[in-house]
């Protein structure tokens, strides 16, 4: 069985509490709609051949939804960059520069995430004396970008911190000599960006494969953030559309990252996936596929969401939950807009 913790009394309790709290029990009058705050951007190649007429289509759309909060999810991806090169200017504004402009026109926040390369998971296989130098690469250059994004960043009113795209998850960090060099990396890094940007939040993500208890689960990320300081927030990614975990055990992981924020005197965001994974690991061998989750689902997901954060930002509007995104995602924005921009719905599956 994947989830080997949960036997026993303990699964018996676990999942009588997940069931209490993962499915609509009607809520008090005059609770908070259930209703996203923001989304991800996950800037691609594609975006470079943007025109302005596509991102203010898109923010259009995170204006019907209501959202006030954007994440992009990094600056640069591999080798390509999505803000102005100063040894090389275009013709016109790099995707960041137009995501700024228009967040500041529209009232959004953003926060803009640094450098994102794919070996970073593969990367973490690798023995410590391995990954050491791989890291302290990855945080100089992620120096160097926030660096020169700084001079841009600074003259919007929309920006308002930094993104780490590394996700944690908890399996990779199990052994104290991982965790210990997550903990340098993050100190590092978020250092540095204090440096560049004083009282400049820093923000990370993470997630749980269920592979560890919930009680493990939060004592990691309470020892994270009291040995990282300089992170001020954490998004937690609730791993319902990738079947990391299930609306049963969901409640249990949130409540154990909630506490840890709490404990450490961070705020904690949640990361509703509006998708459902149907290819790629560990479903199988074939690239990552996913589709628009249905909104019951969705809604259940934002009301664990509720209970536990600050505030729920998707992963993510423009793939799943918006015209662009193709005809089943254009169908889920009007329902989702119908539901819960419209009428404000306030239990799950209403």
């Amino acid at each position: 069985m994947k989830r080997r913790w949960l036997c026993g009394v303990a699964l018996g309790l676990a999942l009588v509490t997940a069931v209490v709290w993962a499915f609509p029990r009607g809520q008090a009058d005059g609770a908070a709609p259930l209703r996203l705050s923001g989304t991800y951007l996950q800037l691609t190649a594609g975006h470079l051949e943007w025109r302005e007429e596509d991102w203010e289509e898109l923010f259009a759309y995170f204006r019907e939804l209501g959202l006030s909060e954007l994440i992009v999810q990094w600056s640069a991806y591999e080798d390509s960059r999505f803000y102005p090169d100063a040894m090389a200017p275009g013709t016109k504004p790099s995707p960041i520069e137009s995501v700024l402009r228009l967040a500041d026109r529209t009232g959004m926040r953003v926060r803009l995430g640094l450098a994102f390369e794919e070996r970073y998971w593969t990367e973490l296989a690798k023995k410590p004396e391995e990954l050491a130098p791989y890291l302290e690469t990855l945080a100089q250059r992620s120096v160097a970008i926030a660096q020169a994004l700084w001079p841009l960043a600074r003259e919007h009113v929309s920006f308002t911190g930094w993104y780490i795209p590394q996700e944690i998850d908890d399996e990779s960090w199990r052994e104290p000599e991982y965790r210990q060099l997550l903990h340098d990396f993050l100190a590092r890094l978020g250092r540095a960006l204090h440096e560049i940007a004083p009282d400049t939040p820093v923000a990370v993500s993470g997630f749980s494969n269920g592979m560890t208890d919930p009680v493990a689960f939060e004592a990691f990320w309470k020892n994270l953030l009291m040995q990282a300081p300089q992170i001020d927030t954490v998004l937690f990614q609730d791993g319902v559309g990738a079947h990391k975990l299930d609306l049963f055990e969901l409640p249990l992981y949130a409540a154990a990252i909630r506490n840890a924020a709490v404990e450490t005197s961070r705020e904690v965001v949640f990361i509703v996936e509006l998708f459902d994974q149907v290819a790629g690991p560990p479903i199988d061998e074939n690239p990552f596929q996913a589709v628009p989750a249905a909104l019951p689902r969705i809604l259940q997901q934002l009301e664990v969401a509720q209970r536990y954060a600050s505030m729920a930002v998707a992963f993510s509007v423009p793939e799943y939950l918006s015209p662009k995104g193709g005809q089943a995602a254009g169908l889920l924005y009007d329902e989702y807009r119908v539901a819960c921009v419209t009428k404000a719905c306030r239990a799950a599956g209403q």
